[in-house]
């Protein structure tokens, strides 16, 4: 019970980050969406963030992954309207992401910025000739490492 406040707590806290988020989407791809529903989208984008790389995940990590799950659900909604939408990055990258990215592979690397552009993993899967799983399991690794990185360097 205590987790749920706490990642309650953290999201009621980041509801700018979301609203900016959501606004700057409506600003690109002002079609009949509506800015409510946006915010809708990037809160439980952003409970999912929390659930996955914990309370302790950067502003820019929670930005860029409430902007991918907008684009992202606009991408299945409405394909056809909006079949053009890829993810920018929307944060300024934290000052040690050059140390830190230094310890992945290429291949993480490509990974980790072809998802922060937008991509979605089957689409990295395919233009890196692995499946969807491979991807989903070395992104997730690649950014608990970068996490792990982060925390040591704080300390």
């Amino acid at each position: 019970m205590p987790e749920i406040c706490i990642s309650h707590d953290l999201i009621v806290s980041k509801l700018g980050l979301i609203r900016c988020a959501a606004r700057a989407v409506k600003r690109k791809y002002p079609s009949a969406l509506e800015l409510g529903d946006l915010c809708g989208w990037g809160i439980v984008a952003a409970y999912m963030a929390v659930e996955s790389y914990g309370p302790e995940l950067s502003d820019a990590l929670l930005a860029g992954c409430v902007r991918n799950a907008m684009l992202s659900t606009l991408r299945k909604e409405w394909p056809e309207e909006h079949a053009e939408l890829t993810a920018e990055p929307t944060a300024a990258p934290h000052s040690n992401t050059g140390e830190l990215l230094e310890g992945l592979s290429e291949r993480d690397k490509r990974i980790l910025q072809d998802w922060s552009e937008g991509a979605t993993e089957a689409e990295i899967a395919s233009g890196l000739g692995i499946s969807q799983q491979a991807v989903s399991r070395r992104k997730r690794k690649a950014i608990a490492r970068l996490r792990n990185g982060r925390k040591a360097l704080a300390a």
